[in-house]
């Protein structure tokens, strides 16, 4: 393979900066040659070469092997050279001519054994040379552009300030040579090392030792790192650049702004890339290289949370959870507990400091890059949840508002769409309001893992079906998300929109949300609610108002072109009207997706949709008891309430039984008296003492409940409802007098083991005075008699049943008894 010319000119530039010109063409100077082996980047351009002459494999000096695999590769590639096979991996061979002179300079400089590095694209771009002359081995760094010049300049000033220090536990290169533009320095390695991708005991004793020798003190506001986030950060406000995500910009500015920048802080220096591949170990002591970043006066413990979450992401790809329980452990060891309780470090701080400074200096380095590698994105994600876990802490956003940021900052570079989008941003979509998103199946998959992994998520569900998934999140603190990724725009049978171009149409808003254009956003919201036979909410109508002249004009011609709707009107358009819904459809049912094959595979995706749907969803059975004037009612109107609108979930509410029999008083008054001639009772008002009679209406009512129980589960729990019991079977256990029924409690309870065991059961309580001040109905020495009974009941089949939940509440304060139940039933559910 032939290197480009750009490889050419790095080759040149590189040996140049040696002092040594060479040519890749020969001309009358040139009477010499060297011919390198070399190995390429992914892109194609050249990432190690080596003379071809050598056997040494000596280009495995840049190669960072820490992981099993790569240890392998690399013997393999070691033995391969050693057998002269180098054919076997290289990418290619280049010939490059200089003089005789040259030839000896390059000889006397770097011998026959060496290996060159071509650097990493970017504004520090520089390049490494590893040779050995004279039996020591020693690296030069060459920069390649004036901010790789200066961090080498730097790397040289750090090591000439660590001489002094006398270091025990800390290894460092020694200085060789030093020039504006290269940097010689030994190599750090002996005959016994190793990598290490684990923080250590070497390494805690060389943080702690850092520590000790270089603490100080600096005020916030008045520290250089605090100066240069706040560079970074002002600078990143005004940088135009689609890959940035908009969220984790804007967590920065809200971490900034929480921190007191009054306050003291112990510093200390350091290393600035303190990670696996930039330092072995060697008897219990850290050889460290590379202090290109090194900076004095920074907030302690940096360099051991640097080491931890660089390596979690790039070498383990371990979760935002996995790091965090890492950096909790870094941070309780013996050894940073003592610099801790020493220099009175307050390590979450510290860890703020340190997200806040590498964030935002790495986030300006990227915004330099044209092209970006995968670890990049990984990076951006660990950090957008680990500033988000920051934030959280300080109680500036709730979980389900920075589950929200993460989601958008993800789906950035993704081509989707977010439909009927009204908030001004991702912080600031309603507690009631879902996510739709349009997208392909392959991101809805991608999101889903995201959401799962996410250190927020406490449980997702998902329910998937040929069109869309919907995903229900339970966050760790009982908020609730639901998202709906859509690939295919369905009403029933037929394909009402193209979802590609619909995804396709969408444009980055200033606040990190892609939205469909105004066609297709007016299109997809008009034809969902047209299509259900409904007119367009005011909310949305008024954003379609907003619109500019243009924007409406695309519409209108949009319209015109596939439903030869011609209206100057959109109000018109907004109300339903059933001739407006037959002229869409009469147009839909046309289109290619609606005809042939494609009309009856969409047919029996709605009929799988609408068959799994019913079959595999669950739903669950609620009970609420309580004496009168305990606030059953108030509360099971609030909670029907709020599961309808926050689990999306049809709430089927029935009094006492599953009603399959009418009340006994129905047969002799009919169904609507009996029930008025009910309600109008006082309960418990029955003289009936007869056990004859007490155990023929226990039976009735009893024939409802067991065989009530089976139409209840198939007619709304397997489908996925939520059945509420306002009263149940308790009743005929504590209180069967309310129906007229005198038996034994013990009677009435062995019979509730073959009934259906409701997933929550509630019993609300209150204090006499409490409930009689709302309610006259029964008098206090009742209401005490009651309660006892009932909570007497809820703890023995708590015991008995485990995985049906019997929990008492205490009804004073009816917000805190909403919020309970409700984080239960999101549990649940």
């Amino acid at each position: 393979m032939k290197p480009s010319q750009n490889d050419i000119k790095i080759l040149e530039e590189l040996f140049l900066r040696l002092d040594i010109s060479v040519k890749s063409e020969m001309n009358n100077n040139e009477e010499d040659f060297i011919t390198l082996d070399y190995l390429n980047n992914p892109d194609g351009s050249i990432r190690w070469a080596w003379p071809a002459s050598s056997r040494k494999a000596k280009f495995l000096q840049f190669y960072a092997a820490g992981s099993l695999k790569a240890r392998i590769l690399s013997k393999l590639l070691l033995v391969l050279s050693v057998l002269g096979m180098s054919r076997f991996f290289r990418s290619g061979q280049v010939k490059l001519y200089l003089t005789s002179i040259d030839k000896h300079l390059l000889m006397q400089c770097l011998g026959h054994d060496f290996a060159l590095f071509t650097g990493t694209v970017g504004p520090n771009r520089k390049a490494l040379v590893w040779h050995n002359s004279n039996g020591q081995a020693n690296f030069i760094k060459i920069a390649l552009s004036e901010t790789s010049g200066a961090i080498i300049n730097n790397e040289k000033e750090t090591l000439n300030r660590l001489d002094p220090l006398e270091l025990r536990s800390i290894g460092y290169p020694r200085i060789i040579q030093y020039t504006k533009s290269r940097l010689e320095i030994s190599d750090v390695r002996d005959n016994k090392h190793w990598r290490e991708n684990e923080l250590g005991v070497a390494h805690l004793k060389a943080i702690a030792e850092i520590s000790r020798k270089t603490a100080g003190e600096a005020r916030i506001k008045e520290a250089a790192f605090w100066h240069r986030i706040n560079e970074a950060n002002n600078r990143l406000k005004n940088v135009v650049d689609e890959r940035l995500p908009v969220n984790l910009i804007k967590k920065l500015s809200l971490l900034i702004a929480e921190i007191d920048q009054t306050q003291h802080i112990p510093t200390a220096l350091y290393h600035g890339d303190f990670t696996p591949w930039n330092m072995f170990v060697s008897d219990q002591k850290v050889q460290v290289y590379d202090w290109e970043l090194s900076q004095s006066e920074q907030p302690m413990l940096w360099d051991g949370f640097h080491f931890i979450i660089q390596s979690g992401i790039l070498i383990h790809r371990e979760s935002t959870n996995d790091i965090i329980a890492k950096l909790d452990e870094y941070i309780g060891t013996h050894e940073i507990q003592h610099v801790i309780d020493d220099k009175k470090v307050d390590a979450s701080l510290h860890l703020n400091l340190y997200l806040l400074s590498n964030i935002s200096y790495y986030l300006k380095v990227y915004s330099r890059q044209q092209e970006w590698h995968m670890q990049v994105y990984w990076l951006l994600k660990t950090w957008n949840e680990l500033l988000s876990i920051s934030l959280e802490k300080k109680k500036i956003l709730s979980q389900r508002q920075l589950l929200c940021m993460d989601i958008f900052d993800a789906l950035q570079p993704v081509p989707y769409a977010a439909l009927k989008f009204l908030s001004r941003n991702a912080e600031s979509i309603p507690e009631q309001s879902d996510i739709d998103l349009c997208m392909n199946e392959k991101a809805s998959a991608s999101l889903r893992d995201l959401i799962s992994h996410h250190p927020f998520t406490g449980s997702i569900s998902s329910s998937k079906k040929t069109f869309m998934n919907n995903y229900m999140i339970l966050l760790k603190d009982s908020g609730l998300l639901s998202v709906d990724t859509i690939w295919q725009f369905k009403r029933t049978t037929v394909e009402m929109l193209d979802a590609t171009i619909v995804a396709n149409s969408s444009q980055l808003g200033k606040n990190g949300i892609r939205i469909p254009s105004p066609e297709m956003n007016f299109s997809y919201t008009w034809l969902f609610y047209l299509l259900n036979n409904a007119s367009v909410p005011e909310k949305y109508r008024q954003q379609f108002r907003n619109f500019l002249p243009e924007e409406k004009a695309r519409i209108r011609e949009w319209l015109r072109q596939n439903f030869t709707i011609d209206s100057e009107d959109f109000e018109e358009l907004y109300q339903y009207r059933l001739g407006t819904k037959t002229i869409v459809m009469n147009t839909i049912n046309r289109n290619a997706s609606n005809v042939g094959f494609n009309k009856w595979k969409n047919r029996l995706n709605y009929y799988w949709d609408s068959f799994s749907g019913s079959l595999f969803k669950k739903g669950m059975i609620i009970t609420f008891s309580g004496v009168d004037g305990a606030g059953k009612s108030t509360v099971i109107e609030n909670v029907r309430t709020q599961i309808e609108k926050g689990l999306r979930r049809k709430v089927i509410v029935k009094r006492h039984r599953p009603s399959l029999l009418p009340i006994l008083s129905a047969w002799k008054y009919g169904k609507e008296a009996a029930e008025q001639k009910s309600a109008s009772t006082l309960p418990r008002q029955g003289k009936n003492k007869s056990s004859i009679s007490s155990m023929i209406r226990f039976a009735y009512y009893y024939f409802d409940y067991f065989f009530g129980q089976f139409y209840v589960l198939f007619r709304y729990v397997w489908r996925g409802h939520i059945v509420i019991y306002d009263r149940y079977y308790f009743d005929f256990i504590n209180d069967s007098k309310r129906s007229n029924i005198s038996l034994s409690p013990r009677f009435t309870t062995w019979f509730y083991r073959f009934l259906v065991k409701p997933d929550l059961n509630f019993f609300l309580y209150a204090s006499p005075e409490d409930i009689l001040q709302r309610k006259k109905e029964l008098d206090a020495d009742t209401i005490k008699a009651l309660t006892e009974q009932y909570l007497s009941l809820f703890e023995g089949l708590s015991g008995r049943y485990e995985k049906s939940k019997y929990i008492p509440i205490h009804n004073k304060e009816l917000d805190q008894t909403l919020s309970k139940i409700y984080d239960l039933v999101k549990t649940r559910a």
